[in-house]
């Protein structure tokens, strides 16, 4: 049967046999919709090309594998349109989705109903997008022109050489901090964040931040790194291990930084959030140390697990497939972690501190609970 402009022909992109059976089961029995079948591999999107009009896009990931998964679609199904079901209910990555293909979103609290008419919507006007979130997309085309019309014309210095410090100023630069973020970051005071910032724009002949940061892109995507930014960038920003041992012994910082990581993980579900974290930094690690509470509560009885936590449990296993060594630490959430993490998922159990030595300095590693004076009761329990 020939697509109308009533007559909307869907495919169902899922991850697994039930989804997709119920997703087809609830929308096949709308009078205007034609399931045209239904897939969970993206292999085998490419023989839909010529029937259909809208994907549905059921996602089980977020971050840059949902936005490579939507990028897929638009390749291999360029008429049709991608709506995104079961979208995170977070800002920057709905808006990362949308810059990469998706023109509809459902969120997983809404009904199925605003389900339906997010579809029929798309089918005929285009596009469905919350009001609240026009401005947004009306802020963000803004700095897209912007940043169009500053590197219109661009004759900078493509190959110039920067030293270590000024790509490390550059990278927080292009990931959109101000001088005084960069200050605090870096722990140097604003007036020698200008200068890097003056030095690097002599030196590549550049004549404002936005065109240093896109030479910072370029080089990077010469380099095959990918820098990925989506409201908070994830940057690639290489810290030698002074620095490294600067944050730590900043108290305030490592609050800060906890504290962003727990509100990024509650507002994503913190299943997804953690999953999300170990992705990205898997790109670049060679060993992953997890120090204790990765789990709000974890007990394993005899022949029982606690429910929850797959999509963190499937990451951990993945990423230790691959080969990538990952040491977990219990902590006084999930002591009574036994031998089925290890077994299952590949990981490393620590029930005692660690000592590593990297670049000739020591590390002592470990879940930070009944290591120092008092906490009598923790400790008797952790014997």
């Amino acid at each position: 049967m020939t697509g109308t402009v009533g007559w909307m022909r869907l495919l169902i992109v899922a991850p697994n046999a039930m989804l997709i059976s119920l997703l087809s089961k609830v929308l096949g029995d709308e009078d205007d919709i034609e399931v045209v079948g239904g897939v969970s591999d993206m292999e085998d999107v490419a023989r839909f090309h010529t029937s259909t009009d809208i994907v549905a896009y059921h996602a089980d990931v977020a971050g840059p594998a949902l936005f490579d998964g939507i990028r897929l679609l638009r390749e291999q199904l360029p008429d049709a349109k991608v709506v995104l079901l079961h979208a995170p209910d977070l800002q920057d990555l709905i808006l990362g989705a949308i810059e990469v293909g998706a023109v509809g979103y459902v969120h997983s609290h809404q009904s199925v109903a605003h389900m339906l008419t997010t579809l029929r919507t798309v089918h005929r006007q285009g596009v469905a997008i919350d009001p609240e979130f026009t401005s947004v997309l009306v802020e963000r085309m803004t700095q897209l022109s912007q940043q169009v019309r500053s590197q219109a014309g661009m004759q900078f210095n493509h190959d110039a050489v920067l030293t270590e410090r000024q790509i490390e100023v550059l990278a927080l630069v292009h990931a959109g901090l101000t001088n005084e973020e960069i200050s605090e970051r870096l722990y140097i005071s604003v007036g020698t964040v200008k200068n890097h910032v003056h030095n690097i724009l002599k030196t590549l002949d550049a004549e404002n931040r936005e065109q240093a940061a896109y030479w910072y892109a370029l080089q990077h995507e010469r380099d095959d790194a990918a820098v990925v930014a989506n409201g908070a960038a994830a940057q690639d920003v290489q810290l030698d291990t002074g620095a490294l041992i600067a944050v730590t012994e900043h108290s305030d910082t490592r609050e800060m930084i906890a504290d962003r990581l727990e509100r990024f993980c509650s507002r994503l579900g913190w299943s997804i959030g953690h999953a999300f974290l170990l992705d990205q930094v898997s790109q670049d690690a060679a060993e992953i140390f997890i120090v204790g509470d990765l789990f709000d509560f974890w007990f394993e009885y005899r022949k029982a697990v606690p429910r929850g936590f797959v999509r963190v449990l499937g990451k951990l296993a993945e990423l230790t497939d691959r080969g990538l060594p990952i040491h977990l630490f219990t902590g006084n959430h999930d002591m009574w972690i036994f031998d089925y993490l290890p077994q299952e998922t590949g990981v490393q159990l620590h029930r005692k501190p660690v000592e590593r030595e990297w670049n000739g300095v020591k590390f002592f590693i470990g879940h930070g609970d009944g290591l120092g004076p008092g906490d009598h009761s923790y400790k008797f329990i952790k014997k």
